[in-house]
């Protein structure tokens, strides 16, 4: 049924969507940009641009309030434009002019060249808006298939306009247009509009808002009745509906309270399914449907385009022409009418019997899509927003607020509940509703006044007394305060520095313009000039060492105050450091400080200290080094002066140090070196070669009388070496002293070859293979005699039990490391080969191998078809292995292989495939 209602309702209060949008509800920051609203669409006009309105609030004073266009998907990125100068009461507004796009909006305060706050507003889009008008196929309903616009920049007004007596819309807040969001004020889901807004971005590049104010089951009859009152459901002829002047009456509200917002661009009309129903004649159509376009245009004096979708099928009646014709004739006479899609033709028949549903919605969003050709693009007459509201803020002496719209209204609800123009009032969220003389309903954006608006009295501290001298001064600092303080002497800076008799105080005031005073500090100045600068006198050397000193005097009759807090007319200085001194008179004033004296004691170097480098008895060839804790200026009891010496002789050592100020420091703790003799170095013998094979080892033998320690760290005579590796050995006596190293010998352990693999490889050819690395030579026999070929291949020509294994040649010649004999290998020669055997036969891989019972020398090999024809020819000048050759040229087929040389001659049958 096509008449149906959703009892579906928004839970906020209106009067708290009036005026308080959950984004102003979170806590109020010291800089804030209230307006425009996140996710907002503004209405571009033909030459791509909109007014933007801006503004918001702030705690602490700007001079200049900035916004920069920082563009997310179409459109250009600003530089800071400068909205509002010199801003007062905590309130600041501007606009600028800016082209279509989708944007994130930042703005900054900036006071005396510093950003003092800022805040961001992550999408506001420069677009198109669109106003939905309909029955259901226009409003839509949940559980249908409707899909979530896969644009970001798809916007619309997510709140439901419930069967209840609404005589006026929210305040809106924006949101992306999601499978099930309302599209104000009746849109149920995304229905295909969703899709509609994919496709004109795409087309356009730039956002787009949707309103929709479409009612389920309403006939062309409806709408135009409702313009003046209750009208009767087209389907029963008895259902009135509610509240009365619905459904115009929706249209009528987004015109008066959301298009000054926003502005928009077109009406878009998907109706006719109820009219087909009611069987409703073409005149009458068009009757209806012109009274409803021209009394939205006279009732707003904007020429509104309109869209108009020709739709009519339901699957009981199917189409009927008498409604898309008077729908084209509507086109085609009215002005700034467009064509929309012929719906009738889509997802037929429906599942319900009316409505669209799943894939039906995608197609009826690319048909909207497709209707929105350049000609509508070229000629729609877009109308923009309304400038908002501006505020006028000021603080009062008691610390009220005073808030006062600028421009004239017909009316003006302030969310106080007040009439007036201008109001006062204390702390609180403030806004209000507003009607211009055209009857377009405005908001004021939010603005937030803290409880306490009384900023935080400075309170003025001294750096010093304020009885001061001539020519001094004294520092004043405000304290407590943000900015915006002024002094009473005119700085407006935190610190100034003053020199004059005079009351000084400062007073501090805020964003709001709000005011408060500090404490007063008196200042008072000597009537009389300070004392004439000393001089020091100074009887002596200011450089000198330590345990000596200077005199250092000044003459006068004022009281002396040396720097070192001293008040004597002589001191005597005995440490380095500047020494300067003023002299304080009957007044109390004090003179400039006299030039510095610079006093410069030099320390005595303190005691080197002694470090060895290993113990202090040592052994003969040996030596001991040691150091001194300074690097230079050493004076050591061996006459060296370097920072070591390396002792090898008995003795005792100490050292003193002299500094570049010829300060000469105690003697170090003298250190006494003892030296032992060392016994002789030892022979070594080897019981065998230095290079074996894995698993085999020889023994090294030292000789001589004293014991003797080996690099490996053993202590017997001789010792078994299995490994690779240098070893010697060092005799070492009673005293515990080595003697030097005896030759060194190095040994070298080769790895053991592993077991050889035989196998026959050919008609007559034999191969060995090892995974073994290296040089690798091979040793065969047949039974028990030795065969002389040390290669990988033997060829056999005479029956027998084949081994082979493998060794290695040293440096000098000989064998070594020779593998485990392979496993036997019975070889017995292939009968009736002629002396030639040729495989594989067939041959598939086109490459044939060749091996012949005797050595040939000058071999001739040719290759024949069997007409006798030759058809390849070879020369091989030794035939004495396996031969390898090409047949890649020969087709598929039976041929002859023939191998002559000398007296031998012998021909083979050869199969390709």
């Amino acid at each position: 049924m096509l008449f149906k209602r959703d009892m579906k309702s928004a839970t906020l209060s209106i009067f708290f969507l009036l005026f308080f949008p959950l984004q102003w509800c979170l806590a109020q920051s010291s800089f804030t940009l209230n307006y425009p609203k996140n996710r907002m669409v503004l209405q571009r006009d033909q030459n791509n641009r909109a007014t933007v309105s801006f503004s918001g609030g702030f705690s602490e004073i700007v001079d200049r309030v900035e916004v920069q266009f920082r563009a997310l998907n179409g459109g250009q990125t600003s530089d800071w434009i400068t909205i509002s100068e010199n801003p007062t009461g905590g309130y600041f507004s501007g606009k600028v002019v800016w082209t279509a796009g989708w944007y994130q909006l930042e703005a900054r305060g900036i006071y005396r060249g510093q950003v003092i706050g800022a805040y961001s507003i992550p999408r506001v889009g420069i677009g198109d808006v669109f106003i939905v008008a309909g029955q259901s196929n226009a409003q839509g309903y949940l559980n249908y298939g409707a899909k979530s616009a896969a644009d970001d920049r798809v916007n619309c007004v997510n709140y439901y306009n419930a069967n209840t007596d609404h005589t006026e819309l929210p305040n809106p807040d924006f949101a992306h247009l999601d499978a099930d969001s309302y599209i104000a004020p009746r849109g149920n889901s995304a229905w295909g509009w969703g899709r509609l807004g994919d496709q004109i971005t795409r087309r356009t590049g730039f956002p787009v808002l949707f309103y929709n104010v479409g009612w389920y089951g309403s006939g062309s009859r409806n709408w135009q009745e409702s313009i003046n009152g209750t009208t009767l459901s087209v389907y029963d002829g008895r259902s009135p509906y509610e509240p009365s002047g619905m459904p115009f009456g929706n249209l009528r509200l987004v015109m008066k309270y959301y298009v000054p917002i926003t502005g928009v661009r077109a009406v878009l009309w998907q109706q006719g399914e109820a009219d087909n129903f009611a069987n409703v004649s073409k005149d009458s159509y068009a009757f209806h449907l012109r009274t409803v376009i021209n009394q939205i245009r006279q009732e707003t004096s904007k020429d509104i385009s309109w869209v108009i979708a020709r739709s009519s099928h339901d699957n009981v009646r199917g189409s009927n022409p008498n409604i898309t014709g008077a729908q084209s004739e509507i086109i085609a006479t009215i002005p700034n009418t467009f064509p929309g899609p012929e719906t009738d033709n889509i997802q037929i028949p429906r599942i319900d019997g009316a409505h669209f549903q799943n894939e039906g919605l995608e197609q009826m969003g690319d048909a909207w899509g497709n209707s929105l050709g350049d000609n509508f693009w070229a000629q729609s007459k877009p109308y923009q927003a309304v400038p908002i509201p501006t505020l006028s803020v000021s603080c009062q002496s008691d610390y009220s607020i005073s808030l006062s719209i600028k421009e004239n209204y017909s009316s003006i609800r302030w969310n106080t509940n007040e009439t007036a123009q201008t109001i006062r009032v204390g702390g609180g969220y403030f806004t209000a509703k507003l009607e211009d003389s055209s009857g377009n309903i405005v908001y004021l954006p939010p603005f937030f006044i803290p409880d306490v608006r009384k900023p935080q009295t400075p309170f003025i501290s001294a750096s010093r007394s304020t009885d001061l001298c001539q020519g001094e001064l004294v520092t004043l600092q405000a304290n407590g305060t943000i900015n915006g303080f002024a002094w009473n002497s005119g700085q407006d800076s935190g610190i100034i520095e003053v020199n004059s008799s005079g009351d000084y105080f400062v007073t501090n005031r805020n964003g709001l313009g709000c005011v408060s005073t500090s404490n007063v500090m008196s200042v008072r100045v000597a009537p009389t000039p300070p004392p004439a600068r000393p001089e020091i006198l100074v009887s002596g050397a200011t450089t000198f060492c330590e345990n000596e000193q200077v005199t250092l005097s000044v003459n006068g009759d004022n009281l002396p105050k040396w720097s070192t807090g001293e008040s004597t007319t002589s001191i005597l200085v005995r440490t380095s450091g500047v020494y300067k001194v003023r002299v304080i008179d009957t007044n109390g004033c004090s003179s400039a400080e006299s030039a510095p004296v610079e006093v410069k004691v030099n320390p005595l170097p303190a005691t080197p200290v002694l470090s060895l480098s290993g113990s202090s008895t040592i052994c003969e060839g040996e030596s001991v080094t040691i150091s001194s804790s300074y690097a230079t200026g050493n004076q050591w009891s061996n006459q060296s002066t370097e920072a070591s010496v390396t002792v090898t002789k008995s003795g005792s050592y100490f050292v003193n140090v002299k500094d570049l100020n010829g300060c000469v420091s105690p003697a170090s703790n003298p250190v006494s070196i003892t030296v032992n003799a060392a016994p002789e170095v030892p022979g070594i013998r080897l019981s065998g070669p230095n290079i074996f094979c894995e698993g085999e080892s020889v023994t090294l033998t030292a000789s001589g009388s004293e014991p003797v320690v080996w690099s490996n760290g053993s202590n017997s005579v001789s010792i078994l070496v299995g490994e690779a590796g240098t070893f010697y050995a060092k005799a070492v006596n009673a005293n515990g002293c080595f003697s030097g190293s005896s030759a060194k010998i190095t040994t070298e352990v080769k790895p053991a070859p592993g077991k050889p693999l035989l196998t026959k490889v050919g008609t007559y050819t034999l191969e060995a293979s090892t995974t073994d690395q290296g040089t690798i030579f091979y040793e065969w026999r047949k039974g028990d005699m030795v065969i002389q070929n040390s290669a990988n291949r033997i060829k056999a020509i005479e029956s027998g039990s084949f081994t082979v294994k493998t060794y290695q040649i040293s440096e000098l010649g000989t064998k070594y490391c020779n593998s485990p004999v392979s496993d036997a290998l019975l070889f017995i020669p292939e009968k009736g080969t002629n002396g030639l055997s040729i495989f594989p036969n067939p041959v598939t891989d086109r490459v044939v191998k060749l091996e012949t019972l005797e050595d040939l020398r000058d071999a001739r090999i040719e290759l024949f078809d069997l007409s006798g024809n030759r058809l390849q020819s070879y020369f091989v000048e030794e035939l004495n292995e396996q031969k390898s050759f090409s047949i890649s040229s020969i087709p598929q087929g039976v041929y002859l292989i023939r191998v002559t040389s000398g007296k031998f001659s012998a021909t083979q049958k050869l199969i390709v495939h």
